[in-house]
């Protein structure tokens, strides 16, 4: 059988990179789009909404959290209705003994009181005691260090009382329950946002080359070792590969799949990434040149130039 080459250009790797950012860049837009326009509609599902109200629930009966559920400490820190230390450390300490005696929080508020009594005996602000016994052994704050004792309270609720809030059974359960529909809606929508995006236009509408939007655009094609347009069944494996190793597990090992693969296309001599030297395919510049979509094609297209070449020979204008 007669061997036939083809010769192309290998494309640029500026041209593969910003090819590759644009597709992207596209797909992560439309997968924040879908992603935000789900999250709007999740709390008008029942059952979405009831864990939603659930974790509220526990925010407000803790005592920690305002009615717009923002932490305390947060609100006195920001908010100028406090105008001095003073007012500050009181709320929050009123605040605090509400939650440590919550029965619904503690089985034993006894027990969690004595651990906040001891760890206000042990604190020092600037080597300085802020809280003493008195002779019925109730602990008492020393008078006329306000800023300490603040900062104190401070202290006690972010290293302590919403560690407790946030290890309650009910409120893990919430909470894990909103990380992993969070997490399960965006993978979703990656996944079909990618499918979009590296099915629809390279099978169906820039077939020729199996072209992105962002390779349409720099005008770089894909092509098999025989230098033909890639078959849809290897197509389709191929974006297999990308969608579960270079997205999927991309997600869960900080990209470590994207970085070796960019590390290939820089490195090997032809620059295939990993995807291209698993599949054994080329990234070609196509901005002069046609990839064929068949061998059949190819002759076709090669004879019929052949034929008009030689008409336009043998072709001897007459005068008449």
């Amino acid at each position: 059988m007669e061997e036939t080459n083809l010769e192309y250009t290998k494309a640029k790797l500026s041209k593969r990179v910003f090819a590759f950012l644009t597709d992207q860049f596209l797909i992560f837009l439309m997968t924040f789009i879908f992603f935000s326009l789900t999250n709007m509609v999740l709390p008008y599902i029942n059952a979405y909404n009831e864990v939603i109200n659930e974790r509220y629930e526990l925010m407000d009966r803790s005592s920690l959290f305002n009615e717009d559920h923002i932490v305390i400490t947060e609100l006195v820190t920001n908010d100028e209705e406090f105008k001095d230390y003073n007012e500050k450390k009181n709320y929050l300490s009123e605040h605090i003994d509400e939650f440590y005696s919550n029965t619904y929080y503690f089985s034993d508020p006894n027990e969690i009181k004595e651990e906040y009594d001891d760890r206000k005996l042990n604190y020092r602000y600037n080597n300085v005691s802020l809280f003493e016994t008195d002779s019925e052994g109730i602990v008492k704050e020393k008078v006329g260090n306000n800023e300490g004792l603040y900062n104190f309270y401070l202290e006690e609720i972010n290293d302590h009382a919403l560690r407790y809030l946030y290890t309650n059974d009910i409120y893990l359960h919430s909470t894990r329950v909103i990380f992993i529909t969070s997490i399960l809606n965006f993978l979703i929508w990656l996944i079909l946002m990618v499918s979009f995006f590296y099915l629809l236009f390279p099978l169906v509408i820039f077939k020729r080359g199996r072209q992105t939007i962002g390779r349409k655009i720099f005008s770089i094609s894909l092509i098999s070792v025989n230098a033909l347009n890639l078959s849809k069944s290897k197509y389709l494996y191929r974006y297999l590969f990308i969608l579960f190793i270079m997205y999927i597990l991309d997600f869960f090992s900080f990209m470590l799949p994207l970085l070796v693969s960019i590390g290939m296309m820089f490195i090997s001599k032809r620059n295939q990434d990993l995807v291209d030297y698993i599949f054994n395919t080329y990234v070609i510049d196509s901005k002069n040149d046609e990839v064929y979509l068949d061998y059949l094609e190819y002759l076709d297209k090669t004879n019929k130039d052949k034929k008009i070449k030689l008409e336009d020979k043998d072709f001897k204008p007459t005068n008449k």
